[in-house]
């Protein structure tokens, strides 16, 4: 980092490359534990060589970074512009597999958004549902695994509804988080963090003999981090010009929706003889790596999006003129209260609006989660359930790009309604008759194009200065309906299929409290802040 005529000491690239080196360090531990764990010497050779290779990779990165550090600490700063000193530090985080995939994706506007969505959005989202929907799939193999005798079919519900606690409890802060270091930081470390979780998740339970606390714990600050993958994301969309946005979570569900499919399948045919640890490590740990190694770094500099507050600062550094009182004490009061985000600078209006979409949201999570537990209740086929579900997903979310031509508004309540029509139907069926398993398939339709209109509400129907607030919300609410999702795939789905359909009937109707476009003037307190607003 350059600053004042000299490098910075605390610079960013030496920070994330230490950052990395540690954390490979401690993966490369636990894949020696894990594979000595799984009781075969040939995975514990692998392991122990993968984590040996990781190592030294990290040390040569470290050293070449130290190296081209010095190289442009001597080169004359005072030639160099902002924009360009923001790319020679870009480029020194990118390692040899990032640069690479620079070079595949190509270069210009529309290849930048390309590596943005397959580096960033599409691994993290993938893996991110993967980590959802894995209890489903994976979990009857935990509690019939001999050396796990602590790991039931009647306490792994526990462990699955400590995911969404844990999601519940971090989405309460995300918001003044990510205000307070940014979008692309809590991205990166989440990605990081899941990665370790991962490797928790497949070492801890065979080292403590099936320990239902340890496990839960585990998926409890696994769900703590979830929400990374969601921002990624947002981010994702962010980064794109707005008549992209809508395509781009389309491509991102889609995208998450095939790996969920493939993911089922394989569980129950290509894989059904695998171990558990390989089948978690596959497709939850792998395209995590390869976002937090390959994907993050090269998109850094298209990614790196400021908090609430910075953003605040540097619109009145372009109006030459000085930040209001107002907002100069939201923002030590945010600080000092730990309030989620930017609300303190919440009108009435905007807070009603939020409202509005987080029931949506929380609608739409119990819905949607709640059909993909309920994929054992609906036939005795859990793997064939769960892949039918997520490939209707894909039809689903490509009816989500009619809201192009129909307005997002329009679309979403619509979908609401019918997907409400279709889960109250499902009270009228018997388990496993095909009438019930038509209207839950397309009930969970309606319920993918509601999925996709939500997220595209948080970056269209607000100012950017509130997303941030109103998406703290919104996973709130959309986790609160998570955690109650486990127990409800224990139900007949002649009873948590109407109650799914009885708050998307609710979420139909408040939809249309959320306006096509965002009003910036509605977004600040009547004291000035509003400011903030209209500098966007």
């Amino acid at each position: 980092m350059v600053d004042n005529g000299r490098c910075s000491p605390r610079s960013t690239v030496v920070a994330s490359q230490r950052l990395q080196f540690v954390l490979l360090s401690a993966l490369a531990i636990a894949a020696v534990i894990i594979a000595y764990a799984a009781g075969s010497q040939a995975p514990a050779l692998l392991g122990g060589s993968v984590g040996v290779i990781a190592c030294l990779a990290a040390r040569h990165r470290k050293a070449r970074v130290r190296q081209s550090r010095a190289s442009v600490c001597k080169q004359p700063l005072h030639q160099d512009t902002h924009e360009e000193a923001m790319r020679r530090r870009a480029s020194l985080a990118r390692s040899s597999a990032s640069l690479a995939f620079d070079r595949l994706a190509g270069s210009g506007s529309g290849a930048r958004q390309l590596k943005i969505v397959l580096g960033v959005g599409l691994p993290m989202y993938s893996a991110g549902v993967a980590f959802i929907i894995s209890p489903v799939l994976i979990d009857a193999k935990l509690a019939a695994d001999p050396r796990l005798p602590g790991l039931t079919m009647e306490t792994l519900p526990i462990t699955t509804t400590a995911l969404f606690a844990g999601w519940l409890v971090s989405s309460a802060v995300v918001g003044y988080i990510t205000d307070k270091f940014g979008k692309m930081k809590i991205v990166f470390a989440g990605a990081l963090g899941l990665l370790v979780c991962t490797a928790a998740a497949v070492g801890i339970p065979p080292l403590t003999g099936g320990s239902i606390v340890s496990l839960t714990w585990v998926r409890f600050v696994t769900g703590m981090l979830l929400p990374s993958a969601t921002l990624a994301g947002v981010l994702t969309q962010a980064s794109a010009p707005p008549e992209w946005r809508t395509r781009i979570m389309v491509t991102l569900n889609i995208g998450s929706s095939l790996v969920s499919a493939t993911m089922a399948l394989a569980c129950g045919f290509a894989t059904k003889s695998w171990d558990w640890r390989w089948e978690l490590l596959l497709w939850c740990g792998l395209p995590m790596a390869f976002a937090a190694f390959v994907g993050i770094p090269c998109t850094s500099d298209s990614l790196n999006v400021p908090g609430a507050a910075e953003q605040r600062e540097e619109a009145y550094k372009e109006t030459d003129d000085e930040a209001p009182l107002s907002d100069i004490l939201a923002d030590a009061q945010t600080s000092k209260s730990g309030a989620g985000g930017s609300s303190a600078l919440l009108s009435a209006a905007m807070i009603s609006r939020i409202g509005a979409l987080a029931t949506c949201f929380g609608a739409c999570a119990l819905g949607f989660y709640g059909l993909s537990y309920s994929a054992g209740e609906l036939s005795p086929d859990v793997y064939t359930n769960s892949a039918l579900l997520a490939l209707i997903d894909v039809f689903g979310f490509i009816a989500a790009l009619s809201a192009d031509s129909l307005g997002r508004r329009v679309v979403q309540s619509c979908a609401f309604g019918a997907a409400a029509a279709c889960l109250l139907l499902c009270g009228f069926f018997e388990t496993g008759s095909a009438l019930l398993m038509a209207c839950a398939l397309a009930g969970r339709l309606c319920l993918d194009v509601c999925f996709t209109m939500i997220y595209v509400a948080v970056t269209s129907s607000f100012p950017q200065s509130c997303q941030t607030a109103a998406l703290g919300a919104c996973q709130l609410a959309a986790r609160l309906g998570g955690v109650f999702a486990p127990y409800c795939g224990t139900l007949p789905a002649s009873v948590s299929c109407p109650a799914f359909g009885a708050l998307c009937l609710a979420a139909s109707v408040l939809t249309l409290a959320t306006p096509e476009s965002a009003e910036p003037n509605l977004c600040a307190t009547p004291l000035g802040g509003d400011r903030a607003c209209r500098a966007q």
